[in-house]
């Protein structure tokens, strides 16, 4: 082979390459997300993303105008998407709808109206238990005609997937990831229909809430004011005790104290000698009369030498105004001794 033929054949191979290259380029481009959110309500909000890279990008510079229109027709909002801050995003361009708050009896007629891909959306309830099921093969046939390779859209930066956000944690469920609540299934990666059964909350009244909410507020700051109060109450009362035990302690000292100064301080008594009473002389018959002598008085004579004259010799003076003891009774012209 000459060195033409050579040129030639390496010419061809790097053609190949390139060839291979863009069409790798022009494949697995496509972003496409179905979101769902069960509120507590009993409402739902819808989420719809579809966007292609640039060059996979079929509008051109009309954009998505006529697809936007549609989705507005349907009481849906819309915006245009560019990326979701990922580094590989500044080269996707498309659109995202959404619409807040559909009564989740009216899902699966909404999803419904969406047209090619969600025909087989069912949304059903049946004895408390809500029912999810969607047959995504029609959806991964249409990426498929746009030129995408479902088994490498993560390399480029796309995917297809379908999120289901609950209040609570479902029954069951096929999702390829869940995180508590929030179900995801990866529709390049599913090979059966997506399937999830899940509950309501109990409901609730919101006023009832927010009076017991009230309610439990007022009780706890009532609680706290108590507290306060009973706090003070004790200090108060065992001020008090504490006075009275001092007061008491005090009045017990004085008493003490006092009753031992009465004790020093209290004369001695003697008992004296109770004389025994002497009927008057003159209330007693003569007969009955007996003299009692008397202790001797001092005589005023005794401390001056002179004789005294009622003790010396045979006086018989005597006191005036009292009978004469040594006057003896005449009865028949005898004289009676003295008593």
């Amino acid at each position: 082979m000459g060195r033409k033929d050579i040129l030639l054949s390496v010419k061809k191979i790097i053609s190949a390459i390139l060839v291979l290259g863009l069409l790798l380029e022009l494949t697995a481009c496509v972003r496409y997300s179905v979101g769902c959110t069960v509120n507590s309500d009993g409402t739902v909000n819808l989420t719809y993303l579809y966007a292609l890279s640039d060059l996979t990008d079929g509008n051109g510079d009309a954009g998505w105008a006529e697809e936007k229109k549609e989705f507005e027709s349907k009481g849906w909002s819309t915006r245009d998407y560019t990326g979701d801050g990922s580094s590989d995003s500044s080269s996707y361009n498309g659109f995202i709808a959404s619409k807040s708050a559909i009564p989740i009896d009216q899902v699966e007629t909404e999803v419904r109206a969406l047209g090619e891909g969600f025909e087989s959306f069912t949304f059903r309830l049946d004895d408390g238990v809500y029912t999810i099921d969607w047959n995504t093969e029609s959806v991964n046939q249409m990426v498929s005609v746009e030129g995408s390779s479902l088994g490498d859209l993560s390399i480029y930066g796309g995917y297809m997937k379908f999120t289901l956000e609950l209040p609570i944690k479902p029954i069951h469920e096929n999702a390829t990831s869940s995180k508590g609540s929030l179900l995801e299934w990866d529709l390049s990666k599913m090979n059966e229909p997506i399937h999830c059964e899940f509950e309501l909350p109990m409901p609730s009244n919101d006023d009832e809430d927010e009076e017991e909410a009230v309610e439990k507020k007022l009780k706890k700051k009532s609680r706290s004011s108590d507290s306060s109060v009973n706090v003070v109450l004790l200090i108060i009362l065992g001020v008090i005790c504490l006075a009275l035990v001092i007061g008491a302690i005090v009045l017990i000292v004085l008493l003490v104290k006092k009753k031992k100064r009465d004790a020093f301080t209290a004369p001695i008594s003697v008992p004296a000698h109770t004389a025994q009473p002497v009927a008057p002389q003159n209330q007693i018959p003569n007969e009955q009369r007996v003299f009692v002598p008397q202790d001797p008085m001092p005589s005023p004579y005794s401390s001056s030498g002179l004789p005294d004259p009622f003790t010396s010799g045979n006086s018989t003076s005597y006191t005036p105004g009292l009978p004469d003891p040594f006057a003896g009774n005449k009865d028949n012209g005898q004289d009676h001794p003295d008593p």
